[in-house]
């Protein structure tokens, strides 16, 4: 019974980290869209039946859906370019390469912004608990050290991502969601202050991890207008479906293998 209420705690505690984190880097993705005059259809946490929705003044549908990792905004027009001139001024499709490539960034921008919120309130907390008090002037400075070192996480983040794919580190250290739940909720049990931590370094990676110039991320759509603007028009529909298509079977992957290696790590599979 004990293990089985670990079990549980550890998933809870990864799923509402997770939800926090893709609330983070969508709320980035709608708000970047909504400023640039496109229509947002759906902004959705999670996949699959929707459990709890409401529909907004906007036209938005928010909704709860049953499978609680990741999630999704869906832009007007984003996938059907033959759209009429009045349509077309509030679809995704209408806008120009630049505000395109605004709103496919702002989803991992929102993940350092949050990071760097979270080492604030983190500063903040630490330096109240110890009787400071934070002028104007602190409080600005306070926030410049959060951005510093959310930066340095960035960078570090970076790094580590840049040596797993030349090879650096085996295949076999590949983490997936079932230890990521164990960790998250190993930290968890230590109190909110370094949950806090935690969640602020898995926003850097979120984030780090989604300008990856893998076709079906960020970092894809990003590769796609940087050819367009090179080439002076869009790549082809079929091309783009065919990367897509390849770049989500890549992310699957390396989704299946962390997943084994997790089997493997617990010991599940009489592997370890």
């Amino acid at each position: 019974m004990h293990v089985l209420t670990e079990i549980v705690f550890d998933f809870t505690s990864f799923f509402a980290v997770a939800t926090a984190l893709v609330l983070s880097h969508e709320l980035g993705h709608y708000l970047a869209a909504r400023a640039n005059g496109v229509r947002v259809d759906v902004f959705s946490i999670g996949f699959g039946p929707e459990l709890v929705g409401r529909n907004d003044r906007a036209g938005t549908r928010w909704k709860l859906c049953a499978i609680p990792l990741g999630g999704y905004i869906k832009m007007f027009g984003e996938d059907d370019p033959s759209l009429d001139e009045r349509n077309r001024a509030v679809s995704f499709q209408g806008k120009g390469l630049g505000r395109r490539a605004i709103i496919a960034v702002a989803g991992p921008l929102a993940n350092f912004v949050f990071a760097a919120l979270l080492i604030a309130a983190l500063i903040a907390f630490l330096g109240a608990s110890r009787g400071v008090s934070f002028s104007i002037a602190g409080a600005a400075l306070l926030l410049c050290k959060a951005i510093a070192l959310t930066w340095q996480l960035v960078v570090g983040t970076a790094a580590a991502v840049t040596h797993f794919l030349l090879g650096a580190h085996g295949p076999h250290q590949l983490v997936g969601p079932i230890r990521l739940a164990q960790v998250t909720g190993t930290f968890a049990h230590k109190g909110i202050l370094v949950l806090t931590g935690v969640t602020a370094i898995l926003s850097v990676n979120l984030g780090v991890t989604n300008l990856l110039p893998i076709p079906s991320l960020d970092g894809g759509h990003l590769l796609f207008y940087l050819a367009e603007a090179v080439r002076g028009r869009p790549v082809g529909k079929q091309t783009e479906t065919y990367a897509m298509r390849i770049g989500l079977f890549l992310v699957i992957t390396l989704l299946a293998l962390g997943t084994w290696n997790d089997l493997v790590h617990f010991g599940i599979l009489g592997l370890a």
